[in-house]
Order: C-alpha cells, then sequence, then structure tokens
C-alpha cells in the first residue's frame, strides 16, 4: 500500500487551522475562566487537555495542550487515512473524546454541587 500524500496532509491542515482557532477561543474565554458555563464549554471542546490540566490546576498546561489537541487528532487522521483506515480512527477519536468529556461534565458538576 502507497503513501498518499494529499490524504496525510489535509487532516494536518485542517487540524492546525482548527488549532489557530482553538488558541483564540482558549485566550478568549480564559479570562473569564471562574466556575460559570465556559468553564464547562472548554471542558467539553478540549477535553483531553482539561482531564491532563485538571489534577495539576494549571491554566497554563490547559492552554498549550488545548492548542495542541487539534493539530494531533489532525497527523493521526491523516496517518490513518493514508493507510485506509479512517473509519477505524475516527471512532476511537470519538469515542475517547466523548468518555473525556462525560468526565469532565461529571468532574464539573461534582464540584458544583
Amino acid at each position: 500500500m502507497s503513501f498518499d500524500k494529499r490524504k496525510f496532509w489535509t487532516p494536518v491542515i485542517v487540524g492546525l487551522v482548527l488549532g489557530t482557532m482553538s488558541a483564540f477561543v482558549v485566550l478568549r474565554l480564559m479570562p473569564v475562566f471562574s466556575g460559570n458555563v465556559n468553564d464547562l464549554l472548554l471542558a467539553v471542546l478540549f477535553a483531553p487537555a482539561a482531564v491532563v490540566a485538571f489534577p495539576f490546576g494549571s491554566h497554563f498546561m490547559f492552554s498549550v495542550l488545548s492548542v495542541l489537541q487539534f493539530p494531533l487528532y489532525g497527523l493521526r487522521i491523516g496517518l490513518s487515512h493514508s493507510r485506509g483506515e479512517l473509519g477505524p480512527e475516527i471512532q476511537a477519536l470519538v469515542i475517547v473524546h466523548g468518555l473525556l468529556a462525560s468526565l469532565c461534565y461529571f468532574l464539573s458538576v461534582s464540584v458544583v454541587t
């Protein structure tokens, strides 16, 4: 099986664009990161970053990881798409992200109440 560069680079470039846009979202919403609905919105959109940064309470770690999240997603999708294994990879990403988002929601709800 040959390596298709277009199948690899398209998701990577889309991930970089989404990463840049997510940097804007994180920097825009971070000042109001004070236990309200934006807290949960950021945690659900950037669930892997929130789960990793939560034990440390580090806004800097959350910011860096949330900016890297979508380019890393794009890299994984690009690699699997170039190998012809796109379906299982997207399913795995959706399931893992959904579980992490659910965990963030549960932690947020349990902290508030």
